[in-house]
């Protein structure tokens, strides 16, 4: 194999390394968004009880 198509089968798998690595990446953030929305509503949650256990 000459030493350029060595170089471009490296080229390509890189580039599909790095392909996955972006789509765990949006996952991971898609995740985290989610995450973050329950944990306000939670906290919402929490500040209604904490009002009603005042009263």
């Amino acid at each position: 194999m000459a030493r350029s198509e060595e170089l471009e089968e490296a080229k390509r798998k890189l580039a599909a390394k790095l392909t996955e690595a972006e789509e765990q990446v949006e996952a991971a953030l898609s995740k985290c968004n989610a995450l973050e929305k329950v944990k306000a509503r939670l906290q919402g949650e929490v500040e209604d009880l904490m009002v009603d256990v005042e009263r």
